[in-house]
């Protein structure tokens, strides 16, 4: 099975070519005796035996096409599935966001935001409270008693557990930053010793910082000696280092206040930073809507969309793997479905906002369309892209639904296809196996006949030459015993 990346699983199968013979079990000169071309004679006889083993080749090839199509269809269906969990509101209508003076501010803008510009003055940040412990002579050899250390803040407090384990001054700190969730520690070496140093994290006026140190166990110094309480500060050997307070600023000449310096409700959708109070004349703060159509998220996805569009048409036109396919057809219409269908609550589909469809089906964005319908129904458009967002990505990959998600197409409807298409090809293996060795054999049976053939030509041939020549010896004998001798008349 496929997972809802985009891997279908359909490693190459070895399919196998029309039928060739094994190495020949018999070396055979074709017609070195006879004359005649054994090997096309051999290939011709075998010729209709061959014909189902090749046609069994011819379906695994094709079932192996059909496979490596879908495989192309999974990779497009993957690449708009990430196009499509990259189409939200968060990613697509963005705003511009500018600080005349980012060394006293800097901001940021959700898609929550509303364009406009805004006069801040800084008059005091938020600061943290701290506290330091007296000096000690080392931070890791000097050992406190064991017992237990509550440290709170704001009326919220952890208590810690003080064993032999951490019972040093970075033992302590380490098991405040491990365990309090609104308070940190450090230890600092002040030239005389060593100090542990106790911060709020949240800042602000409102909250009071308390430890109480509580020694239950054997020698030791005192953990009461890291006690302070906000109420008195003075009544231990930890002091006060710095008071917290609220930040202090005016937005458009209203005066407002915060116990942290990242502002998130002042402006909806708009988080500001503050970083100094430096600066004695306000700073303008410009929030800009970008333009949707310029957005890089939407080009992506009607881009991946169209690629999918193009890649079902090539792999399903007549002559190719997947001609007439039905489950392309399931796939292009729950492709459609994207663009046409109502989605959680959304009010609105792609058309309304000048995503339009061509004469192919493929999408074509039109700029001045879309701008001036999002202008008029922002809200509108961002419900429709969390929706569409959410039904073709990050819920198709837990639940697949009617419409057909992606991340189901791809680990479901295109993985059976393809497990179904790789065990016909085992099937076809298997079977060409059985087929194969009966043809080697039969190859072999007409080799060994053709090859005795030419044997007993080559033998024939030998003994026809031997009489030949035995016969013409036999003449010649016969031819000198009969002649007549020549008589010598010299007297």
């Amino acid at each position: 099975m496929a997972d809802a990346t985009g891997s279908t699983g359909a490693a190459t199968t070895g399919v196998t070519a029309p039928w060739t013979p094994s190495t020949p079990p018999v070396a055979l000169s074709t017609g070195v005796a006879s004359g005649l071309n054994t090997t096309a004679i051999i290939n011709a006889s075998m010729q209709v035996d061959v014909q189902p083993y090749n046609n069994l080749a011819t379906k695994a090839a094709s079932y192996q096409s059909e496979i490596s199509a879908y495989g192309q269809i999974s990779s497009s269906l993957s690449t708009l599935k990430t196009a499509v969990a990259g189409l939200t509101s968060a990613n697509v209508s963005t705003f511009n966001v500018t600080s005349s003076n980012q060394t006293v501010l800097t901001a940021t803008a959700s898609a929550k935001a509303s364009p406009g510009s805004y006069s801040i003055k800084v008059n005091r940040l938020a600061q943290n409270e701290e506290v330091i412990s007296q000096s000690y002579a080392s931070d890791t050899t000097v050992a406190f008693s064991t017992g237990t250390l509550t440290v709170g803040n704001g009326g919220h407090a952890t208590t810690i557990n003080i064993d032999r384990s951490n019972n040093t001054l970075s033992g302590i700190r380490d098991a405040i930053n491990r365990s309090a969730t609104d308070v940190s520690a450090s230890v600092i070496n002040d030239g005389i010793g060593y100090r542990l140093i106790v911060s709020t994290k949240n800042g602000g006026a409102i909250n009071g910082l308390q430890i109480t140190g509580t020694s239950t166990g054997p020698a030791g110094l005192n953990l009461n000696d890291l006690s302070y309480d906000s109420t008195n500060p003075a009544s231990g050997p930890t002091t006060l280092l710095q008071t917290g307070s609220d930040a202090s600023f005016t937005v458009n000449g209203l005066s407002i206040t915060s116990h942290t310096n990242t502002l998130t409700n002042v402006l909806k959708g708009v988080t500001i930073n503050l970083q100094s109070a430096t600066s004695p004349s306000p700073v303008v703060l410009n929030i800009g809507q970008n333009s949707a159509s310029s957005s890089t998220g939407l080009k992506t996805f009607v881009t991946a969309y169209n690629d999918v569009l193009t890649q079902l048409s090539q792999v399903s036109g007549q002559g190719q793997p997947l001609y007439s396919d039905t489950t392309v057809r399931t796939i292009q219409n729950a492709i459609r479905t994207m663009t046409t269908t109502y989605f959680n609550g959304a009010t609105s589909i792609l058309a309304q906002f000048g995503i339009n469809h061509l004469k192919d089906g493929t999408l074509q964005i039109d700029t001045a369309a879309m701008d001036k319908a999002v202008s008029y129904n922002q809200l509108g458009f961002n419900k429709l892209l969390d929706a569409l967002s959410y039904q073709y990505s990050s819920y198709a990959s837990k639940t697949p639904s009617a419409y057909g998600m992606l991340g189901n197409l791809i680990s479901s409807t295109i993985a059976n296809v393809t497990t179904t298409l790789q065990s016909n090809i085992s099937t076809i293996q298997t079977q060409e196996s059985g087929m194969s060795e009966q043809l080697n054999n039969e190859y072999s049976m007409y080799q060994q006949k053709y090859a005795q053939l030419e044997a007993t030509i080559s033998q024939l041939r030998s003994q026809s030459g031997s009489l030949t020549s035995t016969s013409s010896s036999s003449s010649s004998t016969t031819s000198s015993t009969n002649a007549i001798p020549t008589l010598n008349t010299t007297a």
